[in-house]
């Protein structure tokens, strides 16, 4: 999963979830806390953010870089 705040992404709203849970309005995720960043970000990037939402959810193509 990854944050931006106006369009710019660190290494600290990087997160690798871990799993789904119910919660009362909708639905959260697990997160491993000891993993956080990417190797393809680095210390920073900025990206396109475009109107909408707070938040979604936007599949990826990309094949995962972890084996779990």
């Amino acid at each position: 999963m990854i944050g931006a705040v106006k369009g710019v992404v660190t290494a600290d709203t990087i997160y690798w979830p871990t799993g789904v849970i119910r919660l009362d309005a909708g639905l959260g995720f697990e997160v491993d806390p000891s993993r956080r960043g990417h190797p393809e970000i680095g210390p920073g990037a900025i990206i396109d953010v475009t109107p909408g939402p707070p938040w979604r959810l936007v599949p990826t193509l990309a094949p995962s870089t972890d084996s779990r």
